[in-house]
């Protein structure tokens, strides 16, 4: 009885040596990749003579439900905004000494949209410009 165990448990070990190494030959995916299921939005913060500003507030109001991200930019003027929802949105950009300005944006699944805010000119890219309600 024994020794037919034995033979059962080799046999399985073959069996499944030979499946392993049959996926070896074929492959596996050498890559997945993750799914996307947001946008990100990131810029420079500067002035209207080009110089960065940092700390300056950025807000990123979603459209379609009004949630706000608030987030500051690092001393190089720069910030980023990873993981938002898809959608329409009222991006506003404010720092000390400088009126608010507000600019209308797309953002699609997948999308790395660039947004350089210049306070008192709006975002230098494709979308509209308007001014905050006061």
């Amino acid at each position: 009885m024994t020794m037919i165990r034995n033979l059962c448990r080799k046999r399985l070990w073959l069996e499944l040596t030979i499946i392993v190494g049959s996926l070896s030959v074929i492959g596996f995916p050498a890559r997945i990749d993750a799914q996307v299921v947001g946008a990100t939005l990131s810029g420079t913060i500067t002035d209207a003579s080009g110089a960065v500003l940092p700390n300056a507030q950025v807000s990123i109001k979603n459209s379609a439900n009004g949630s706000v991200r608030s987030i500051a930019t690092n001393a190089a003027g720069l910030y980023t905004a990873p993981n938002l929802l898809p959608g329409d949105y009222v991006v506003s950009a404010s720092a000390a000494g400088f009126a608010a300005e507000a600019t209308n944006v797309t953002l699609t699944v997948g999308a790395q949209l660039g947004c350089q805010s210049i306070p008192e000119m709006g975002c230098a890219h494709s979308g509209s410009t308007t001014r905050p309600p006061r």
